[in-house]
């Protein structure tokens, strides 16, 4: 019998996470947003992101475009 314990807020996010983003996806003004961003937006900045979901996709468009 396994033990029942407490899901961490962590581990709830991640679980939801995708479901939430297959669910809603991702606007077009937020892509919008991000490529304007990317365009001006100083090598070694910092970015604090609200408002646009999960954060990943934008996340990942700030890694790639800082890898290019």
């Amino acid at each position: 019998m396994g033990e029942d314990r407490a899901v961490t807020a962590a581990e709830l996010f991640h679980e939801i996470g995708a479901g939430y983003e297959a669910a809603f996806g991702r606007p077009p003004v937020v892509d919008a947003a991000v490529r304007e961003l990317l365009a001006v937006l100083a090598e070694h900045a910092r970015v604090l992101d609200i408002g646009s979901g999960t954060g990943r996709p934008v996340a990942a468009d700030l890694i790639t475009a800082r890898k290019a």
